[in-house]
């Protein structure tokens, strides 16, 4: 096979994989912290990407770490994939996953930055976990915003320090 198509197998491949992985695990959070206060999961769904869960004795900060496992589990998985990449792996496959969910998660972070701004200008689903962690805990969506500013920070750095877009460009430049 030319090295075109194996590209172009590994670019789908990863996004098939890194897709559902990262809607697993962001569902399978909201689903673990629901049964885990005892509520009764009531549907999973990962291709449609939600969990209904009915019950279960949450209080103000379970609630809110309900709507926030949906981003936090992601980004601990991914940090610790990033943690064990390795930058000499010259699969074309490994680079372009890496990449893809390396991107992935720093949408998830950039969607957590730019919520609390279309909340503000009321703008902003009233659905969406973000909406629903700032109403629970009553915070300033500028604070939602600018915490999730650092943790993009953070996790930009740790690309940056793996090297994990600069691979991949190297891989495929070959």
């Amino acid at each position: 096979m030319k090295r075109e198509g194996k590209v172009i197998l590994a670019f789908i491949g990863s996004l098939w994989i890194a897709m559902p992985l990262y809607i697993l695990l962001h569902e399978g959070g909201h689903a673990l912290i629901a049964a885990f206060y005892g509520a009764r999961i009531i549907e999973f769904n990962i291709l449609e990407g939600y969990v209904v869960a009915d019950g279960g004795a949450f209080n103000e900060f379970t609630l809110a770490l309900f709507y926030a496992i949906g981003l936090v589990l992601p980004v601990v998985a991914f940090s610790i994939y990033l943690m064990l990449y390795r930058s000499s792996n010259g699969s074309v496959f490994y680079q372009i996953l890496s990449a893809f969910f390396s991107g992935i998660i720093l949408f998830s972070i950039g969607v957590w930055m730019a919520i609390p701004i279309g909340y503000l200008l009321n703008r902003a689903n009233p659905n969406d976990d973000v909406v629903q962690f700032i109403e629970v805990l009553k915070l300033n969506p500028l604070v939602v915003s600018i915490g999730a500013s650092v943790l993009m920070s953070i996790y930009a750095w740790m690309i940056w320090k793996k090297k994990v877009f600069q691979n991949v460009l190297e891989v495929l430049k070959r």
